[in-house]
Protein backbone atom coordinates (compact mmCIF):
# COMPACT_ATOMS: atom_id res chain seq x y z
CA UNK A 1 0.00 0.00 0.00
CA UNK A 2 0.98 3.63 -0.43
CA UNK A 3 1.04 5.67 2.79
CA UNK A 4 1.55 9.43 2.96
CA UNK A 5 2.98 10.33 6.39
CA UNK A 6 2.45 13.96 7.42
CA UNK A 7 4.23 15.60 10.37
CA UNK A 8 2.84 18.92 11.61
CA UNK A 9 5.54 21.15 13.13
CA UNK A 10 4.18 24.68 12.75
CA UNK A 11 4.27 25.71 16.40
CA UNK A 12 7.62 24.37 17.53
CA UNK A 13 10.20 26.77 18.99
CA UNK A 14 12.82 24.04 18.52
CA UNK A 15 13.81 24.66 14.92
CA UNK A 16 15.04 22.03 12.51
CA UNK A 17 14.29 18.89 14.45
CA UNK A 18 14.10 15.60 12.59
CA UNK A 19 10.48 14.28 12.65
CA UNK A 20 11.56 11.09 14.42
CA UNK A 21 8.09 9.56 14.60
CA UNK A 22 7.21 9.56 10.92
CA UNK A 23 10.69 8.60 9.66
CA UNK A 24 10.73 5.66 12.11
CA UNK A 25 7.30 4.57 10.85
CA UNK A 26 8.41 5.00 7.25
CA UNK A 27 11.37 2.66 7.76
CA UNK A 28 9.22 0.06 9.51
CA UNK A 29 6.53 0.06 6.83
CA UNK A 30 9.08 -0.18 4.02
CA UNK A 31 10.47 -3.32 5.65
CA UNK A 32 7.06 -4.90 4.94
CA UNK A 33 6.96 -3.75 1.32
CA UNK A 34 4.75 -0.70 1.79
CA UNK A 35 5.57 2.49 -0.11
CA UNK A 36 5.82 5.70 1.91
CA UNK A 37 6.31 9.40 1.42
CA UNK A 38 6.97 11.90 4.22
CA UNK A 39 5.78 15.51 4.25
CA UNK A 40 6.74 17.93 7.04
CA UNK A 41 4.41 20.92 7.43
CA UNK A 42 6.35 23.70 9.18
CA UNK A 43 4.49 26.76 7.90
CA UNK A 44 1.14 27.51 6.30
CA UNK A 45 2.63 27.67 2.81
CA UNK A 46 3.69 24.01 3.24
CA UNK A 47 0.02 23.07 2.90
CA UNK A 48 0.57 23.50 -0.84
CA UNK A 49 3.39 20.93 -0.69
CA UNK A 50 1.03 18.60 1.18
CA UNK A 51 -1.64 18.99 -1.51
CA UNK A 52 0.89 18.38 -4.27
CA UNK A 53 2.16 15.24 -2.50
CA UNK A 54 -1.40 13.89 -2.37
CA UNK A 55 -1.80 14.37 -6.12
CA UNK A 56 1.62 13.06 -7.14
CA UNK A 57 1.96 10.17 -4.67
CA UNK A 58 -1.73 9.18 -4.80
CA UNK A 59 -1.70 7.40 -1.41
CA UNK A 60 -4.06 4.68 -0.22
CA UNK A 61 -3.84 5.96 3.38
CA UNK A 62 -2.90 9.27 5.02
CA UNK A 63 -1.19 9.15 8.41
CA UNK A 64 -0.93 12.42 10.35
CA UNK A 65 1.47 12.90 13.27
CA UNK A 66 0.27 15.67 15.57
CA UNK A 67 1.45 17.06 18.92
CA UNK A 68 -0.87 18.56 21.50
CA UNK A 69 0.37 22.04 20.62
CA UNK A 70 -0.64 21.48 16.99
CA UNK A 71 -4.20 20.34 17.60
CA UNK A 72 -5.78 23.32 15.83
CA UNK A 73 -4.14 22.20 12.56
CA UNK A 74 -5.45 18.63 12.65
CA UNK A 75 -8.95 19.39 11.23
CA UNK A 76 -7.33 21.31 8.37
CA UNK A 77 -4.89 18.50 7.55
CA UNK A 78 -7.64 15.88 7.69
CA UNK A 79 -9.94 18.00 5.52
CA UNK A 80 -7.26 18.40 2.86
CA UNK A 81 -6.93 14.62 2.67
CA UNK A 82 -10.70 14.29 2.24
CA UNK A 83 -10.72 16.97 -0.47
CA UNK A 84 -8.28 14.78 -2.37
CA UNK A 85 -10.31 11.58 -1.87
CA UNK A 86 -13.60 11.36 0.03
CA UNK A 87 -12.95 7.71 0.94
CA UNK A 88 -9.26 7.77 1.84
CA UNK A 89 -8.63 6.48 5.39
CA UNK A 90 -7.05 9.06 7.72
CA UNK A 91 -5.25 7.79 10.82
CA UNK A 92 -3.71 10.11 13.43
CA UNK A 93 -0.70 9.47 15.67
CA UNK A 94 1.74 11.56 17.71
CA UNK A 95 1.40 12.66 21.31
CA UNK A 96 -1.97 14.42 20.92
CA UNK A 97 -4.04 11.22 20.50
CA UNK A 98 -2.05 9.63 23.33
CA UNK A 99 -2.84 12.55 25.65
CA UNK A 100 -6.34 13.33 24.39
CA UNK A 101 -7.78 10.27 22.59
CA UNK A 102 -11.41 11.22 23.31
CA UNK A 103 -10.97 14.64 21.70
CA UNK A 104 -8.95 13.37 18.74
CA UNK A 105 -11.19 10.54 17.58
CA UNK A 106 -14.30 12.76 17.27
CA UNK A 107 -12.64 15.22 14.87
CA UNK A 108 -14.41 15.08 11.49
CA UNK A 109 -12.58 13.13 8.75
CA UNK A 110 -10.41 11.29 11.28
CA UNK A 111 -11.10 7.57 10.88
CA UNK A 112 -8.68 6.11 13.41
CA UNK A 113 -6.11 7.12 16.00
CA UNK A 114 -3.06 5.45 17.53
CA UNK A 115 -2.94 5.70 21.33
CA UNK A 116 0.54 4.24 21.84
CA UNK A 117 3.58 3.08 19.88
CA UNK A 118 2.80 3.07 16.21
CA UNK A 119 4.96 0.56 14.32
CA UNK A 120 3.13 -2.71 14.97
CA UNK A 121 -0.28 -1.08 15.35
CA UNK A 122 -0.10 0.79 12.04
CA UNK A 123 1.21 -2.27 10.22
CA UNK A 124 -1.72 -4.35 11.48
CA UNK A 125 -4.18 -1.58 10.60
CA UNK A 126 -2.82 -1.43 7.03
CA UNK A 127 -2.87 -5.21 6.68
CA UNK A 128 -6.55 -5.33 7.60
CA UNK A 129 -7.34 -2.45 5.27
CA UNK A 130 -5.53 -4.18 2.43
CA UNK A 131 -7.34 -7.49 2.98
CA UNK A 132 -10.69 -5.71 3.52
CA UNK A 133 -10.73 -7.14 7.02
CA UNK A 134 -11.10 -3.79 8.75
CA UNK A 135 -14.45 -4.99 10.02
CA UNK A 136 -12.32 -6.97 12.45
CA UNK A 137 -11.79 -4.00 14.71
CA UNK A 138 -9.65 -5.61 17.43
CA UNK A 139 -6.36 -3.82 16.73
CA UNK A 140 -4.49 -3.00 19.91
CA UNK A 141 -3.32 0.64 20.24
CA UNK A 142 -5.93 1.67 17.65
CA UNK A 143 -9.24 3.41 18.19
CA UNK A 144 -11.47 3.66 15.13
CA UNK A 145 -14.90 4.63 13.94
CA UNK A 146 -17.35 2.00 12.72
CA UNK A 147 -20.96 2.63 11.71
CA UNK A 148 -21.14 5.80 13.79
CA UNK A 149 -19.63 4.15 16.85
CA UNK A 150 -16.15 4.51 18.32
CA UNK A 151 -14.28 1.26 18.90
CA UNK A 152 -11.76 1.66 21.74
CA UNK A 153 -9.14 -1.06 21.73
CA UNK A 154 -6.72 -1.84 24.54
CA UNK A 155 -3.01 -1.00 24.66
CA UNK A 156 -0.50 -3.42 23.19
CA UNK A 157 2.88 -4.42 24.59
CA UNK A 158 5.71 -1.92 24.26
CA UNK A 159 8.23 -3.03 21.64
CA UNK A 160 10.90 -4.65 23.78
CA UNK A 161 13.64 -5.37 21.23
CA UNK A 162 14.67 -1.98 19.86
CA UNK A 163 17.64 -3.59 18.06
CA UNK A 164 15.10 -5.39 15.88
CA UNK A 165 13.70 -2.14 14.49
CA UNK A 166 15.13 -0.74 11.24
CA UNK A 167 17.18 2.44 11.24
CA UNK A 168 15.10 5.58 10.79
CA UNK A 169 14.31 6.40 7.16
CA UNK A 170 16.42 9.56 7.06
CA UNK A 171 16.33 9.54 3.25
CA UNK A 172 12.60 10.33 3.45
CA UNK A 173 13.51 13.96 4.25
CA UNK A 174 16.34 16.31 3.29
CA UNK A 175 18.42 15.02 6.15
CA UNK A 176 21.66 16.76 5.20
CA UNK A 177 19.79 20.08 5.30
CA UNK A 178 18.57 19.29 8.82
CA UNK A 179 22.15 18.50 9.86
CA UNK A 180 23.45 21.73 8.33
CA UNK A 181 20.75 23.84 9.99
CA UNK A 182 21.66 22.24 13.33
CA UNK A 183 25.26 23.47 12.98
CA UNK A 184 26.64 20.23 11.47
CA UNK A 185 24.92 18.18 14.16
CA UNK A 186 23.25 14.78 13.75
CA UNK A 187 20.20 14.38 15.99
CA UNK A 188 19.39 10.81 17.00
CA UNK A 189 18.13 8.63 19.85
CA UNK A 190 19.20 5.31 21.36
CA UNK A 191 16.29 4.51 23.68
CA UNK A 192 12.61 4.74 24.45
CA UNK A 193 11.42 5.59 27.93
CA UNK A 194 14.96 6.25 29.11
CA UNK A 195 13.79 8.36 32.06
CA UNK A 196 11.97 6.52 34.84
CA UNK A 197 11.49 9.58 37.04
CA UNK A 198 7.87 10.57 37.62
CA UNK A 199 8.12 14.36 37.44
CA UNK A 200 4.61 15.71 37.76
CA UNK A 201 5.00 18.17 34.87
CA UNK A 202 6.46 15.71 32.37
CA UNK A 203 4.74 14.13 29.38
CA UNK A 204 6.73 10.91 29.85
CA UNK A 205 4.75 10.09 32.97
CA UNK A 206 1.72 9.78 30.66
CA UNK A 207 3.56 7.96 27.86
CA UNK A 208 4.78 5.30 30.29
CA UNK A 209 1.15 4.21 30.74
CA UNK A 210 0.40 4.08 26.99
CA UNK A 211 1.36 0.43 26.67
CA UNK A 212 2.06 -2.76 28.56
CA UNK A 213 5.34 -4.25 29.67
CA UNK A 214 8.71 -2.58 30.17
CA UNK A 215 8.71 1.17 29.53
CA UNK A 216 12.46 1.83 29.74
CA UNK A 217 14.18 0.23 26.76
CA UNK A 218 17.57 0.87 25.23
CA UNK A 219 19.36 -0.37 22.15
CA UNK A 220 22.56 -2.34 22.59
CA UNK A 221 25.87 -0.54 22.28
CA UNK A 222 26.66 -2.64 19.19
CA UNK A 223 23.44 -1.56 17.50
CA UNK A 224 24.01 2.14 18.21
CA UNK A 225 27.63 2.10 17.03
CA UNK A 226 26.70 0.19 13.87
CA UNK A 227 24.05 2.78 13.02
CA UNK A 228 26.41 5.69 13.65
CA UNK A 229 28.96 4.10 11.32
CA UNK A 230 26.24 3.58 8.69
CA UNK A 231 24.90 7.13 8.94
CA UNK A 232 28.41 8.58 8.99
CA UNK A 233 29.07 7.15 5.52
CA UNK A 234 25.96 8.82 4.08
CA UNK A 235 25.94 12.26 5.69
CA UNK A 236 28.44 14.94 6.65
CA UNK A 237 28.41 16.13 10.27
CA UNK A 238 30.84 17.00 13.07
CA UNK A 239 28.73 16.56 16.17
CA UNK A 240 25.94 14.30 17.47
CA UNK A 241 23.04 15.26 19.72
CA UNK A 242 21.68 12.23 21.56
CA UNK A 243 18.13 13.43 22.13
CA UNK A 244 17.15 10.82 24.72
CA UNK A 245 15.58 12.26 27.87
CA UNK A 246 18.13 10.54 30.15
CA UNK A 247 21.11 9.34 28.12
CA UNK A 248 23.06 8.26 31.21
CA UNK A 249 20.28 6.38 33.02
CA UNK A 250 21.99 2.98 32.63
CA UNK A 251 25.42 3.43 34.22
CA UNK A 252 27.03 0.26 32.84
CA UNK A 253 25.67 0.97 29.36
CA UNK A 254 26.92 4.56 29.23
CA UNK A 255 30.45 3.67 30.42
CA UNK A 256 30.68 0.82 27.91
CA UNK A 257 29.30 3.04 25.15
CA UNK A 258 31.71 5.90 25.85
CA UNK A 259 34.76 3.63 25.90
CA UNK A 260 33.87 1.98 22.60
CA UNK A 261 32.68 5.21 20.99
CA UNK A 262 36.05 6.85 21.77
CA UNK A 263 37.87 3.97 20.05
CA UNK A 264 35.75 4.17 16.89
CA UNK A 265 34.66 7.78 16.29
CA UNK A 266 36.00 11.33 16.40
CA UNK A 267 32.69 13.23 16.49
CA UNK A 268 31.94 15.31 19.56
CA UNK A 269 28.49 14.86 21.07
CA UNK A 270 25.86 16.37 23.38
CA UNK A 271 23.33 14.60 25.58
CA UNK A 272 20.61 14.98 28.21
CA UNK A 273 20.96 13.61 31.74
CA UNK A 274 19.24 13.65 35.09
CA UNK A 275 21.62 14.85 37.78
CA UNK A 276 21.45 11.48 39.52
CA UNK A 277 22.78 9.71 36.44
CA UNK A 278 26.16 11.42 36.77
CA UNK A 279 29.22 10.79 38.92
CA UNK A 280 32.95 11.28 38.43
CA UNK A 281 33.51 8.02 36.55
CA UNK A 282 30.58 8.63 34.19
CA UNK A 283 31.63 12.24 33.57
CA UNK A 284 35.25 11.23 32.95
CA UNK A 285 34.12 8.67 30.38
CA UNK A 286 31.83 11.20 28.71
CA UNK A 287 34.76 13.61 28.45
CA UNK A 288 37.13 11.01 27.01
CA UNK A 289 34.53 10.10 24.39
CA UNK A 290 34.19 13.73 23.28
CA UNK A 291 31.10 14.98 25.09
CA UNK A 292 30.92 18.79 24.96
CA UNK A 293 27.50 19.61 26.50
CA UNK A 294 25.25 17.88 29.03
CA UNK A 295 21.73 19.26 29.32
CA UNK A 296 20.50 18.94 32.94
CA UNK A 297 17.08 19.90 34.27
CA UNK A 298 17.18 21.81 37.55
CA UNK A 299 13.73 23.36 37.01
CA UNK A 300 13.71 25.12 40.40
CA UNK A 301 16.26 26.10 43.00
CA UNK A 302 13.61 25.98 45.73
CA UNK A 303 13.50 22.69 47.63
CA UNK A 304 9.72 22.59 48.08
CA UNK A 305 8.93 23.40 44.45
CA UNK A 306 11.64 21.12 43.06
CA UNK A 307 11.07 17.99 45.12
CA UNK A 308 7.54 18.27 46.54
CA UNK A 309 5.58 20.01 43.78
CA UNK A 310 7.27 18.64 40.65
CA UNK A 311 8.96 15.62 42.34
CA UNK A 312 12.25 16.05 40.52
CA UNK A 313 14.22 14.01 43.06
CA UNK A 314 17.30 16.26 43.09
CA UNK A 315 19.62 17.05 45.98
CA UNK A 316 20.87 20.57 45.30
CA UNK A 317 24.39 19.94 46.64
CA UNK A 318 24.79 16.95 44.34
CA UNK A 319 23.46 18.96 41.41
CA UNK A 320 25.99 21.76 41.94
CA UNK A 321 28.79 19.23 42.50
CA UNK A 322 28.01 17.47 39.20
CA UNK A 323 27.83 20.78 37.35
CA UNK A 324 31.29 21.65 38.73
CA UNK A 325 32.62 18.20 37.76
CA UNK A 326 31.36 18.69 34.22
CA UNK A 327 33.09 22.05 34.09
CA UNK A 328 36.31 20.47 35.42
CA UNK A 329 36.30 18.02 32.54
CA UNK A 330 35.57 20.78 29.99
CA UNK A 331 31.97 19.71 29.45
CA UNK A 332 29.49 22.57 29.53
CA UNK A 333 26.49 21.99 31.77
CA UNK A 334 23.44 23.48 30.08
CA UNK A 335 21.04 24.01 32.99
CA UNK A 336 17.29 24.04 32.31
CA UNK A 337 15.02 26.03 34.65
CA UNK A 338 11.33 26.85 34.78
CA UNK A 339 9.41 29.85 36.07
CA UNK A 340 5.74 30.16 36.95
CA UNK A 341 5.38 26.69 38.46
CA UNK A 342 2.31 25.97 40.61
CA UNK A 343 2.65 27.40 44.15
CA UNK A 344 5.84 29.25 43.18
CA UNK A 345 6.31 32.88 44.23
CA UNK A 346 8.81 35.52 43.03
CA UNK A 347 10.77 35.02 46.27
CA UNK A 348 11.03 31.28 45.60
CA UNK A 349 12.25 31.94 42.07
CA UNK A 350 15.15 33.97 43.46
CA UNK A 351 16.61 30.68 44.72
CA UNK A 352 16.67 29.38 41.13
CA UNK A 353 18.69 32.45 40.18
CA UNK A 354 21.07 31.93 43.11
CA UNK A 355 21.75 28.27 42.27
CA UNK A 356 22.50 29.15 38.65
CA UNK A 357 24.67 32.06 39.76
CA UNK A 358 26.73 29.62 41.86
CA UNK A 359 27.13 27.20 38.95
CA UNK A 360 28.06 29.92 36.45
CA UNK A 361 30.66 31.77 38.49
CA UNK A 362 33.37 30.06 36.44
CA UNK A 363 31.73 29.45 33.09
CA UNK A 364 29.61 31.14 30.46
CA UNK A 365 27.32 28.98 28.35
CA UNK A 366 26.14 29.86 24.89
CA UNK A 367 25.99 26.76 22.75
CA UNK A 368 25.27 26.60 19.03
CA UNK A 369 23.21 23.47 19.78
CA UNK A 370 21.26 24.65 22.84
CA UNK A 371 21.50 28.43 22.71
CA UNK A 372 21.85 30.53 25.84
CA UNK A 373 22.48 28.89 29.17
CA UNK A 374 21.15 28.59 31.74
CA UNK A 375 17.88 28.11 29.91
CA UNK A 376 14.60 29.46 31.21
CA UNK A 377 11.19 28.14 30.21
CA UNK A 378 7.82 29.44 31.31
CA UNK A 379 5.82 26.55 32.74
CA UNK A 380 2.58 25.51 31.11
CA UNK A 381 0.74 22.29 31.97
CA UNK A 382 0.66 19.30 29.63
CA UNK A 383 -2.76 17.59 29.49
CA UNK A 384 -3.19 14.47 31.64
CA UNK A 385 -0.08 15.12 33.74
CA UNK A 386 -0.44 15.32 37.52
CA UNK A 387 0.49 19.00 37.57
CA UNK A 388 -2.13 19.76 34.91
CA UNK A 389 -4.75 18.31 37.26
CA UNK A 390 -3.40 20.46 40.13
CA UNK A 391 -3.71 23.60 37.99
CA UNK A 392 -7.21 22.67 36.92
CA UNK A 393 -8.30 21.88 40.50
CA UNK A 394 -7.02 25.24 41.77
CA UNK A 395 -8.68 27.21 38.97
CA UNK A 396 -5.37 28.52 37.60
CA UNK A 397 -5.79 27.08 34.12
CA UNK A 398 -7.79 29.70 32.23
CA UNK A 399 -6.84 28.83 28.62
CA UNK A 400 -5.37 25.80 26.89
CA UNK A 401 -1.84 26.23 25.49
CA UNK A 402 -2.00 26.19 21.68
CA UNK A 403 1.62 26.18 20.55
CA UNK A 404 5.18 25.60 21.65
CA UNK A 405 5.26 29.29 22.52
CA UNK A 406 4.02 27.79 25.77
CA UNK A 407 7.66 28.05 26.77
CA UNK A 408 7.47 31.84 26.33
CA UNK A 409 3.92 32.55 27.51
CA UNK A 410 1.89 31.32 30.46
CA UNK A 411 -1.72 30.18 30.32
CA UNK A 412 -1.98 30.18 34.13
CA UNK A 413 -3.49 32.87 36.34
CA UNK A 414 -1.95 32.49 39.81
CA UNK A 415 -2.50 35.24 42.40
CA UNK A 416 0.84 34.65 44.15
CA UNK A 417 2.82 34.98 40.89
CA UNK A 418 1.12 37.30 38.36
CA UNK A 419 1.80 36.93 34.65
CA UNK A 420 3.49 40.32 34.45
CA UNK A 421 6.08 39.27 37.04
CA UNK A 422 6.65 35.88 35.38
CA UNK A 423 7.41 37.58 32.06
CA UNK A 424 9.57 40.27 33.62
CA UNK A 425 11.68 37.90 35.73
CA UNK A 426 12.10 35.41 32.90
CA UNK A 427 13.57 38.14 30.66
CA UNK A 428 15.92 39.25 33.46
CA UNK A 429 16.95 35.73 34.43
CA UNK A 430 20.26 35.35 32.58
CA UNK A 431 21.21 38.95 33.27
CA UNK A 432 20.76 38.30 37.00
CA UNK A 433 22.80 35.08 36.78
CA UNK A 434 25.82 36.67 35.06
CA UNK A 435 25.80 40.32 36.16
CA UNK A 436 28.27 39.93 39.04
CA UNK A 437 30.78 37.59 37.39
CA UNK A 438 30.51 38.68 33.75
CA UNK A 439 28.85 42.12 33.51
CA UNK A 440 29.55 42.59 29.79
CA UNK A 441 28.12 39.21 28.87
CA UNK A 442 25.18 39.86 31.21
CA UNK A 443 24.44 42.99 29.21
CA UNK A 444 24.50 40.97 25.98
CA UNK A 445 22.02 38.56 27.52
CA UNK A 446 19.86 41.45 28.68
CA UNK A 447 19.61 42.60 25.06
CA UNK A 448 19.23 39.06 23.72
CA UNK A 449 16.32 38.31 26.07
CA UNK A 450 14.35 41.51 25.37
CA UNK A 451 10.93 40.99 23.82
CA UNK A 452 11.81 42.92 20.67
CA UNK A 453 15.06 40.98 20.17
CA UNK A 454 13.24 37.67 20.66
CA UNK A 455 10.59 38.67 18.15
CA UNK A 456 13.18 39.68 15.56
CA UNK A 457 15.36 36.57 15.95
CA UNK A 458 12.37 34.21 15.87
CA UNK A 459 11.27 35.69 12.55
CA UNK A 460 14.68 35.86 10.89
CA UNK A 461 15.52 33.61 7.95
CA UNK A 462 17.08 30.35 9.09
CA UNK A 463 20.55 31.16 7.73
CA UNK A 464 20.80 34.50 9.58
CA UNK A 465 19.41 33.00 12.80
CA UNK A 466 22.03 30.27 12.62
CA UNK A 467 24.87 32.78 12.10
CA UNK A 468 23.78 34.84 15.12
CA UNK A 469 23.92 31.71 17.31
CA UNK A 470 27.39 30.88 16.05
CA UNK A 471 28.58 34.43 16.70
CA UNK A 472 27.31 34.42 20.28
CA UNK A 473 28.82 30.97 20.81
CA UNK A 474 32.19 32.31 19.66
CA UNK A 475 31.91 35.32 21.97
CA UNK A 476 31.19 33.04 24.93
CA UNK A 477 34.20 30.92 24.01
CA UNK A 478 36.71 33.79 23.90
CA UNK A 479 35.26 35.30 27.10
CA UNK A 480 35.43 32.12 29.16
CA UNK A 481 37.67 32.55 32.22
CA UNK A 482 41.18 31.16 32.34
CA UNK A 483 40.92 28.92 35.39
CA UNK A 484 42.67 25.79 36.55
CA UNK A 485 40.54 22.82 35.53
CA UNK A 486 42.56 20.30 37.51
CA UNK A 487 43.04 17.06 35.59
CA UNK A 488 40.44 17.97 33.00
CA UNK A 489 40.68 16.26 29.65
CA UNK A 490 41.24 18.05 26.35
CA UNK A 491 38.73 16.81 23.79
CA UNK A 492 39.30 16.39 20.10
CA UNK A 493 38.63 19.51 17.98
CA UNK A 494 36.32 21.08 20.56
CA UNK A 495 33.42 22.89 18.87
CA UNK A 496 31.17 25.35 20.68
Amino acid sequence: MRILLVSSNMHNDFRWKLPHGVVALSAYLKRYQHQTKVVVVEKKTDMRIYREALKQFNPDVVGISINFTEEQHLPVLANIAREFDQKIPVIVGGNYPILEPEKTIIIPNVDAICIGEGEEALLEYLRKLNTHDIESTNIKNIWLKKNGEIIKNDYREFIDDLDGLPYMDRDAVDFQKIIDQNHNTLITTVSRGSCLYKCTFCINAVFSKAGKGRWERRRSVDSVLDELAFVGKKYDYKNINFFDEHFTSDRNWIINFCQRYAEQFKWTFDCFSHCNGLDQEVIENLARAGCRHVFMGLESGHEYIRNKVIKKGIDIDRFIQNAELLNKYKIKAVISCMIGLPFETPEMFKQTVEVCRTIHKKQIVFSSSYGAGPQIFIYNPVPKTDLYNVCEKNGWLRITPKSFRIYRETCLEMPQFPKSQIYHLSRLFRYQVYKDSYPLFALLFRIYDMRLTRFVTENLPEVIFSKIHLLLSFISLIMKPRIDRGDGIDKRDEVY
